[in-house]
């Protein structure tokens, strides 16, 4: 996943991009407040943990950290699982998704 990282760093209105094992941990949440207060954040994306038991957790940690809350959007749901077709790094293109690799 490091190269997913570094790709997201070169893309367009990123400021910053890390890596973490746990974030939906205690430290993981943590870490992500104090992101958004010392970069200065106005969004957010997190490509781990599942939404449907993660995201009030998630949501909760951008309101306390002074993010409007009330958009919301998740990588896991929106079309960028991982493909069916081959088990890659999640970075080149695949051409379709259909179920994830184990």
């Amino acid at each position: 996943m490091a190269d997913v990282t570094e790709y997201a760093k070169t893309l367009p209105g990123v400021v910053y991009a890390t890596r973490n094992l746990y974030t939906c941990a205690e430290d993981g949440i943590a870490a992500i407040k104090d992101a958004i207060r010392e970069q200065d954040l106005n969004r957010v994306v997190v490509a781990s943990c599942t939404p449907r038991t993660h995201e009030p957790l998630f949501r909760s940690a951008r309101e306390e950290a002074g993010l409007n809350t009330s958009t919301s959007s998740s990588s896991r749901t929106s079309g960028t699982s991982v493909h069916g077709y081959t088990c890659t790094t999640g970075t080149e293109p695949q051409p379709r998704p259909r179920t994830s690799c184990a």
